[in-house]
């Protein structure tokens, strides 16, 4: 073995350990600073982005490598990895720092890209993924799917031989789909469920509404409370969880992109609709204090930035004056 070999292996080994440590329950605050500190070594991050790649391998093949396993006469350890997935989920949220979020789960872990044999170890459940709270991470999916989260937002990915699950924790995010019949993808936000009929879409989802916006493709979105409503390119639909009502509008979908880039599109938007949006990231929240100011109408781009900066932004564009509170901004007509 080379001396390089040697680095990498050392590396693989430690990176493993790594995972495993995360799959229990007790890690601290000070695992967390080691773990950014083992990061900072050359060669560490591709080997941890390696063992989350062979993770997510062995979920999304299980079936094949219990049929390659069983005619040795041996017990499949896919089959024990399967079991315990049935007796103990679990999945388990890393920090989004140094650019990795992975989940890992107990029991069994095989590496075959890594070691060319399926050895027990410990079995991934669920592999999450989270943004910045203040910048977005696009993620590459193993099923060759793509996922661009918006700041503070969460997904969980399971890619299942039959089914690929994704569920929206929070916020926003737009999705590129792989197209694969075989095995449909079902994106869950909320009490709502996204199935991608070969797609490209962007979700946002809160406490108290859900925006599913297509730009190719076509979606099918699955109410919690009323009939399916299939959704093709250049449609958005605006789900009132409140009221429980939907509405769906033809849009340019390129808008609902935009915050990829930085920035926030309106069309004859309100002040209150624009306030609203600027929330969803804001650090410190921005209120309207008087019913004139809220019905202002405005159509342009807005650039995100610190809740002080969006302010001086709609104060440029509005007849509006903003007083700074402890608790939040408050805008009010000139």
């Amino acid at each position: 073995m080379t001396r390089e070999q040697k680095t990498i292996s050392v590396a693989l080994d430690e990176a493993a350990a790594w995972a495993a440590r995360f799959a229990s329950d007790m890690v601290s605050e000070a695992d967390w600073r080691g773990f950014e500190a083992w990061l900072a070594t050359p060669g560490n991050r591709e080997a941890y982005d390696r063992v989350e790649a062979a993770m997510a391998s062995v979920d999304d093949h299980a079936a094949e490598l219990r049929i390659s396993l069983e005619p040795t006469g041996r017990v499949s350890p896919v089959r024990a990895l399967a079991d315990v997935k049935r007796n103990r989920p679990r999945t388990v949220w890393l920090a989004w720092g140094g650019g990795l979020a992975a989940a890992a789960a107990v029991a069994f872990f095989a590496i075959p890209s890594l070691t060319g044999v399926v050895s027990p170890s410990t079995q991934i459940e669920a592999i999450a993924y989270a943004a910045p709270g203040e910048g977005t991470r696009t993620v590459k999916l193993a099923d060759g799917s793509e996922v661009t989260l918006n700041r503070g937002a969460m997904i969980r990915v399971q890619l299942g031989a039959a089914e690929r699950k994704v569920e929206l924790a929070s916020g926003e995010a737009a999705f590129k789909v792989a197209h694969d019949p075989a095995r449909p993808f079902r994106l869950t936000a909320g009490k709502e469920t996204i199935v991608d009929l070969g797609t490209e879409f962007n979700v946002l989802s809160a406490n108290d509404k859900l925006v599913v916006t297509v730009r190719a493709g076509r979606v099918r979105v699955e109410l919690a409370a009323g009939q399916p409503v299939e959704l093709p390119a250049g449609e958005q639909m605006r789900l009132d969880r409140v009221a429980q009502r939907a509405v769906v509008s033809k849009v340019n979908p390129d808008d609902s992109f935009a915050w990829q880039g930085g920035r926030l599109v309106f069309h004859n938007a309100s002040l209150s609709e624009v306030v609203e949006r600027l929330n969803d990231y804001a650090v410190k929240p921005i209120k309207l204090a008087d019913a004139t100011s809220a019905g202002l109408r405005f159509s342009g781009v807005l650039v995100i930035g610190s809740s002080a900066n969006m302010v001086g932004q709609l104060e440029a564009f509005f007849p509006v004056r903003s007083e700074e509170g402890k608790e939040a901004i408050s805008l009010r007509t000139k």
